[in-house]
C-alpha cells in the first residue's frame, strides 16, 4: 500500500489529474520528469516532499542544464546528449504543474516552486529549403511522374 504524503502516492494522484486534461504522452513525459526529480532529490538525501524548498529545485533545474543525458538507442546502445538551458524548461513546467497541484489538494502549504519563473524557450527557426535541395525534389518527381505514366 502507498502511504499518503508519500511521493508515489502524491505522483499517483498527479497522474490521475492529469489523464483527465492531457494526452497520454503528457501524462507519461510529466509523470517521468517528476520522477527523475524524485530520484535526484533523493540521492541527495532529501526524502521527504514536504521538505522540497525553492533552493532544491533551482539546484535541481541547473544539474539538469550543466549535466549531460544518457538516452538509449533503438538498438540498445547509449549516448551521450549535452542539455542547455532549454532542458531546464522541459523539467520545470511538470515540476510546477505536480507542486501546483499538491498545493491545491492541501498536502503543501505552497508549492516550492513559487518565485521561480522560466520562459518558454522559443521555437527553433525554420530554415527555408536551399535551391539544390527544391531541384533535387522537382527531379524526383519529374521521375516519378514519368514512372507512372509508363504503360505498364
Amino acid at each position: 500500500m502507498v502511504q499518503k504524503g508519500s511521493w508515489e502516492w502524491l505522483i499517483q494522484g498527479f497522474r490521475v489529474d492529469l489523464e483527465t486534461q492531457v494526452k497520454p504522452r503528457t501524462v507519461k513525459d510529466y509523470c517521468d520528469h517528476v520522477y527523475y526529480f524524485v530520484c535526484w532529490n533523493q540521492r541527495n538525501n532529501k526524502r521527504d516532499p514536504h521538505s522540497v524548498t525553492k533552493r532544491d529545485i533551482q539546484e535541481f533545474l541547473h544539474f539538469v542544464a550543466s549535466t549531460p543525458a544518457i538516452v538509449a538507442a533503438g538498438n540498445g546502445a547509449k549516448r551521450q546528449i549535452q542539455r542547455d538551458e532549454n532542458s531546464r524548461w522541459h523539467h520545470y513546467f511538470p515540476l510546477k504543474r505536480f507542486f501546483d497541484l499538491a498545493a491545491n489538494e492541501g498536502y503543501l502549504e505552497q508549492p516550492p516552486t513559487n518565485g521561480i519563473t522560466l520562459k518558454r524557450p522559443e521555437a527553433a527557426p525554420i530554415e527555408p529549403y536551399k535551391p539544390e535541395h527544391i531541384d533535387a525534389f522537382i527531379k524526383l518527381l519529374e521521375r516519378r511522374t514519368i514512372a507512372l505514366r509508363k504503360p505498364g
